[in-house]
């Protein structure tokens, strides 16, 4: 018997997919106000490497112990400067804020495009998806999120130059909008020219092509569910 095996196309929302999700979660951070659920969900993510686990840890308790539900950029940077000298994390989460915002600034009111890049610098510079080698499923949605960030550039077309808290939500938007599954070994779905197969069982099986003249005999032991398709 014959068969073809593949795929079909699917999957969740990239905003709903850790990779992603974590990295429109430290861009975020860049944002005027910053919520101290996405500061600590940055520094647990292993997307990022602004120290080593007791590092991020110590910062992240000393985060919860103010109490803050909420940071302008200036407080932040200020509680960071003040425990950077005994808190390695702080210090070098603090440098990469400083340094994001500095392109932010740059770039002003962008087009996609530079602000495309934009994300791309900010995001490499806190060494995004690069402290440790990448499992499959996560290398193939890293690679789908440098195919948005294209997309998202390709909006030059349609869209003005706009503010980075605009370029933002604009990025967020297309994330929550597209879809993705990674590749697995397993295929979704079988297409043969047989009515049986030796080997496989299958859930469910649509024959296509039927007509009154042309109609299978009776399955063998088996449970066919049958779907007409024009």
């Amino acid at each position: 018997w014959q068969a073809t095996a593949f795929a079909l196309e699917g999957g969740e929302p990239l905003s709903h997919q850790g990779l992603i999700a974590d990295a429109l979660m430290a861009l975020a951070l860049l944002a005027p106000q910053i919520q101290t659920t996405q500061l600590l969900h940055v520094l647990r993510s292993p997307y990022y490497h602004f120290g080593d686990s007791s590092e991020c840890a110590a910062l992240q308790l000393t985060i919860g112990n103010l109490g803050n539900a909420r940071w302008s950029a200036t407080t932040l940077h200020e509680a960071l400067t003040q425990h950077a000298e005994h808190l390695p994390a702080a210090a070098k989460l603090q440098q990469w804020l400083q340094s994001a915002r500095s392109r932010l600034q740059q770039t002003q009111r962008g087009t996609a495009t530079s602000w495309a890049q934009c994300f791309h610098d900010c995001l490499n510079a806190a060494g995004f998806a690069a402290s440790s080698p990448l499992d499959s499923r996560d290398a193939q949605r890293l690679l789908r999120w440098s195919a948005l960030l294209d997309e998202f550039a390709a909006l030059d077309a349609v869209v003005a130059p706009m503010p980075a808290p605009q370029a933002l939500r604009l990025l967020q938007r297309l994330a929550s909008e597209a879809q993705h599954q990674a590749a697995t070994a397993d295929a979704a779905i079988t297409f043969s020219t047989q009515l049986h197969d030796p080997v496989a069982h299958y859930d469910g099986m649509w024959v296509l092509g039927l007509t009154e003249h042309r109609w299978p005999p009776a399955p063998r032991n088996r449970h066919w569910q049958c779907v007409w398709r024009d």
